[in-house]
């Protein structure tokens, strides 16, 4: 019986496959199998921004806000990354930001990202003056833009 296997580099069908699997851990409230899963793949294949964005998710989710920022500002480093990848980094920067009570971080991120509304922006300052934080990142971006279709 060996207790060693050599690992092969991923390819990208096993990085699909381990972000399919741990979204059925995550989906299962299983985070940190999901965590394990993410986090094996992207030590295989560290190319893959997509596991990155969800290992960094599965971080936020588990409340270690400050693995999230890491993993999304080694991301937003890379000279190859995408507008796409880019945005998507930063948008996943604002809810770390503001998932660990740093509201004038949140701000700023939501404002380098293309497509926050000044009405996301505005929730995140309403909280900022009250004081605490009110809502989850996901009711931010709704409310925001709730009062977009409402005004």
């Amino acid at each position: 019986m060996a207790l060693w296997s050599p690992r092969t580099r991923t390819s990208p069908a096993s990085a699909t496959t381990s972000l399919r699997t741990a979204l059925q851990h995550a989906l299962a409230g299983d985070l940190p199998a999901a965590e394990i899963v993410l986090a094996d793949a992207a030590r295989i294949d560290s190319s893959s921004t997509d596991l990155y964005l969800a290992l960094a998710s599965v971080y936020r989710a588990r409340g270690e806000v400050g693995r999230a920022i890491q993993i999304h500002q080694n991301l937003l480093l890379r000279p190859e990354l995408s507008d796409e990848i880019r945005h998507e980094a930063l948008l996943g920067l604002a809810l770390d930001f503001q998932t660990g009570g740093f509201l004038r971080r949140a701000i700023g991120s939501f404002r380098e990202w293309d497509g926050a509304t000044d009405a996301i922006v505005d929730v995140l300052t309403d909280d900022q003056h009250a004081g605490f934080h009110r809502h989850s990142p996901v009711e931010h971006i709704i409310l925001g833009l709730d009062r977009l279709t409402l005004a």
